[in-house]
């Protein structure tokens, strides 16, 4: 017996060695791939933006300057956007390698999830790009991975690298902490046998940590962002407080916007916004051309402040016509009733001061073709992830899964993250659901590897 129990310990040993192998030879094909693909990587008007901060170390508030410090920071090494691609690559696949692993996968079934999640187009397309949304989103899926390795093997140097991972997750995207709060709080509940107390295990304890963590983790973020921002920014919240004030007046045919806007617009007449306003984006009430006149973006404070007090004078008196706004921006976003879907992926570099252009490889225009061909399809639609990723966390809810707070908590990030947008999206772009994305690929893998292990614990019996 005792050669018996050698010999299967010593098996599964063998096991854990090939799958870990196959996780890591996997992930690093990933990494390379996407590099090869993509080099230098992509830039939009807001990477453009967030590069020139990088080089100036002169950094506002419209992008969170933790994350143009830290490409700043890699510029001086390698210049222009492939080392936030490197960097970005890295984390993703990292995670992504992280998290199979420690589900217990088998060899070919953990490189096979691994490359199929990571190649998968609503994934791999916005690996492309230098956006804050991608860095979120690669570092939570790190972060993830992170977390479940230090809940499968009780690591305390995993989750603490977990909240690092966390922090700058939410340091680089302003709605950045609706993600974040439901994975802290998982990161809260595998800290409880890490550093086990005398009242460790109590729902009041988990609860106690689980918004220590979530208020250090905001004031660490907040804290950075603001120390490095430099004064008199614009802040970005008024776009969207305008975005509402226009919308409203649209709908009631009212003016109802504050003093100096309206000095702006140069007239008192309704209908001088209809040019202006697009339930797909809010940037053409700011900008980019001097057709017709546009509305400010403001850094003084008393215009923010009057800003403030025409919209709580005016929304709660006309919900409907908010609503009737607010739907409308969302459908858009979640490409409801659009022929085409709006801004699937970027694919080029935009015009910048430093002459950086993409140079087309045949792997890469192979691939972008590949992308184009399914850039209109379910895939780049939002509502079609927000229902997966429903589904999902509701069969979580109702299963008795070992993994169930995990896979609930992940799927709660996914699905608030986007439902937030209702009140708060400014744009169309599919890369406002990316986290979904990833946070129903996360909990779609919680969810197989514990149907499984049911299934070998009965094959066992």
């Amino acid at each position: 017996m005792p050669a018996v129990a050698s010999g299967a310990r010593e098996e599964s040993i063998s096991k854990r060695e090939g799958t870990r192998l196959a996780c890591l030879l996997a992930a690093g094909l990933g990494i390379a791939f996407t590099v090869a693909c993509f080099f230098p990587g992509y830039m939009s008007r807001d990477s453009v933006s967030q590069l020139w901060q990088a080089r100036t170390m002169s950094f506002t508030d419209w992008h969170p300057p933790v994350m143009s410090l830290l490409w700043g920071l890699l510029d001086r090494v390698i210049p222009g956007p492939a080392s936030m691609l490197i960097l970005h690559s890295l984390m993703f696949w990292s995670g992504m390698g992280l998290f199979v692993y420690h589900l217990g996968y088998e060899r070919a079934s953990a490189s096979i999830a691994i490359l199929l999640i990571g190649l998968a187009p609503p994934v791999f397309a916005l690996l492309s790009t230098i956006w804050k949304d991608v860095g979120m989103g690669c570092s939570l899926v790190l972060a993830c991975g992170l977390l479940l390795r230090a809940d499968r093997r009780h690591s305390k140097t995993a989750w603490a690298l977990a909240i690092v991972f966390l922090w700058y997750g939410l340091a680089v995207r302003h709605n950045g902490i609706i993600a974040v709060v439901p994975l802290a709080i998982w990161a809260a509940l595998v800290s409880g046998p890490l550093w086990p107390g005398r009242n460790s295990d109590s729902r009041l304890s988990a609860a106690l940590r689980a918004c220590s963590l979530v208020v250090l983790l905001l004031l660490a973020a907040q804290g950075a962002n603001r120390s490095l921002t430099k004064p008199g920014s614009p802040p970005p919240v008024q776009q969207i407080l305008v975005h509402d004030l226009v919308g409203v007046s649209l709908e009631t045919d009212r003016l109802d916007l504050p003093d100096y806007l309206v000095d702006a617009l140069g007239s008192r007449e309704v209908s001088a916004l209809r040019p202006l306003y697009s339930p797909n984006e809010v940037v053409p009430l700011f900008c980019c051309d001097t057709k017709i006149r546009r509305l400010p973006l403001v850094a003084e404070p008393d215009k923010l402040s009057r800003l403030w007090s025409k919209w709580r004078s005016t929304i709660p008196c006309y919900l409907g016509a908010y609503f009737r706004h607010r739907t409308r921006v969302f459908e858009s976003e979640m490409g409801i009733g659009r022929a085409m879907v709006c801004a699937p992926y970027w694919n080029r570099i935009e015009e910048n001061p430093w002459g950086l252009e993409f140079h087309a490889t045949p792997l890469n225009r192979q691939v972008m073709s590949i992308l184009s061909g399914v850039s209109n399809s379910l895939l780049f639609r939002g509502w079609f992830w927000v229902t997966l990723i429903g589904a999902v966390t509701i069969a979580f809810l109702l299963g008795s899964s070992p993994g169930r707070s995990s896979g609930v908590l992940i799927g709660l990030s996914g699905l608030l993250y986007v439902a937030v947008n209702f009140f708060v999206g400014t744009t169309c772009d599919f890369r406002m659901h990316w986290w979904t994305v990833l946070a129903t690929f996360l909990v779609a893998l919680l969810l197989i590897a514990g149907w499984l292990d049911r299934v070998r614990a009965r094959a066992s019996l």
